[in-house]
């Protein structure tokens, strides 16, 4: 065996996915604004597979006859070079053509980036392997270290940021692409990453599992939120098997589209990483959820901004394949909150990461009466959603049934409640309003029950602020109503 193959047998690096080419001819001839980005993105030389090099030789040369770019136009001059039957003739168009899950330029875009991150590899690989044999000739290693530099320069020239790869959007490009389309309608977007959070035992995997049996089934999720039903993946790493059989029993999801993974797959291996997409690949779904996050990585830090972004950034590639993708997380310890106020878990790049964040928070679990059925209420909260206006606060109730079901049942909107600085200006105004001027130390006094000193303090600047309230001159300083010409002594 020569030292190159040698070489190649000990380093193998995937570096083709035909696949994803299929899915950028296929949308190349079924849009015009899919065509667009493939053809200006694109060289024939950038694919691997043979068949889709001529497909794309032959729509460049439409092109450049000024004909649109369709399945007809190249189908035709298929036909009049010859090359018709030897990428597979009409079966392979049309099956190119049931390839996309969508034909977002956006989202073509992104599938075009992968296929030239691909061809980017094997040129290095290819100089590699040269330079690997060149170091076994007889040619002085300065003269080898310059044909290799001059190769790898030649390379960077080519890549993304580096002079023709980059696309410029007008704004009237922008409003003509279409609005986000929703898998659950203001919960989960298609092709983007949300993360659910909450403290252990709080109920999130209950609630992942219950939104995924939404999805399956269509309908509405929670009574409240519309849905755009489809198969459904789960893959799972936080539960033991039978207790995921117990609650797919008790959740009567027997009969529902959802799968459920429970091999130990890591996001930050590149073969599990490939398992992964190839599994959602062909069951085309249009959920996927991850439980939890910390069991889908391996040796990184949650910490760490960097490692995090790795993590992110695998699951924002499996979101671009279609479907909406959600990892369970957890909170940090109790009262621990970072300097952002974010009480996920972890660096506050996961959650910068996300398109959506949901929050949930267990206010109550007590035995029902009987002593058999028990139940949960929650609250479900959305901090961060890129995609529209957050959500108001739900309360929800998972409650075992009769009939040894579990249901998640939606008991309406959280009223807001008053902030504490509300509630102390509130009961100040009724104080004077009682009594007339008062010293600080007395209202504060008066008012322990209400607040501390700080939330007082505020409460007494922003009512001063507000031509609510007066300050008196004199030591003590006194408070009284703005309005007030008289005061009783205090």
């Amino acid at each position: 065996m020569s030292d190159a193959n040698e070489f190649e047998q000990e380093h193998m690096i995937k570096d083709y996915d035909t696949e994803d080419e299929q899915t950028v001819i296929g949308a190349m001839l079924s849009a015009p604004d899919a065509a667009d980005v493939v053809l200006n993105t694109l060289k024939p030389e950038d694919l691997y597979c043979e068949e889709h090099q001529t497909i794309l030789q032959v729509a460049l040369d439409v092109q450049e006859r000024g004909e649109p770019v369709n399945i007809a136009s190249v189908g035709t001059l298929l036909k009049e070079s010859d090359v018709f039957d030897t990428i597979g003739g009409a079966f392979y168009l049309k099956q190119l053509m049931e390839t996309p899950p969508s034909y977002n330029p956006l989202e073509v875009q992104v599938w075009c980036r992968h296929i030239k991150d691909l061809a980017h590899k094997r040129q290095a690989k290819n100089i590699i392997r040269q330079s690997w044999s060149a170091l076994s000739d007889s040619r002085p290693v300065d003269q080898v270290l310059g044909t290799i530099q001059s190769n790898f320069e030649q390379l960077r020239v080519d890549l993304p940021g580096n002079g023709n790869q980059l696309r410029a959007y007008s704004g009237a490009d922008l409003i003509s692409l279409p609005p986000p389309k929703w898998i659950i309608r203001r919960l989960a977007p298609k092709s983007a990453v949300g993360v659910l959070s909450a403290r252990p035992g709080a109920g999130k995997s209950w609630l992942a599992m219950a939104m995924a049996q939404a999805v399956s089934k269509g309908g509405k999720f929670l009574e409240t939120f519309p849905i755009n039903g489809g198969p459904v993946i789960y893959f799972d790493q936080e539960n033991f098997e039978n207790e995921m059989a117990r609650r797919v029993r008790q959740l009567n999801m027997t009969d529902d589209d959802v799968q459920f993974v429970f091999d130990p797959l890591k996001l930050t291996n590149d073969n599990n990483f490939a398992r992964i997409v190839s599994i959602v690949r062909k069951s085309k779904p249009s959920l996927v959820i991850f439980d939890s996050l910390i069991r889908f990585h391996e040796g990184l830090d949650e910490n760490s901004a960097t490692d995090m972004r790795q993590v992110m950034e695998r699951l924002q590639r499996i979101a671009e394949l279609g479907p909406a993708v959600w990892v369970l997380h957890h909170h940090r310890k109790m009262g621990v909150v970072n300097p952002t106020g974010e009480m996920a878990r972890g660096s506050t790049d996961i959650i910068a990461a996300a398109h959506i964040h949901l929050a949930l928070e267990q206010k109550r679990s007590n035995p029902r009466s009987d002593g058999e059925q028990t139940e949960m209420e929650m609250t479900l909260s959305q901090p961060k959603n890129r995609c529209g206006l957050p959500i108001r606060p739900l309360k929800i109730r998972l409650v075992d049934t009769p009939d040894g079901h579990t249901v998640l049942e939606a008991l309406g909107e959280v009223e807001p409640e008053a902030s504490k600085v509300d509630t102390a200006k509130d009961e100040i105004v009724k104080l004077l309003s009682a009594v007339g001027k008062m010293t600080r130390p007395r209202i504060i006094e008066a008012l322990k029950g209400i607040g501390g000193e700080r939330t007082i303090d505020t409460g007494l600047k922003e009512l001063i602020a507000d031509n609510v309230l007066r300050d008196l001159s004199g030591r003590p300083k006194e408070y009284d109503l703005a309005d007030s010409d008289d005061a009783l002594p205090f």
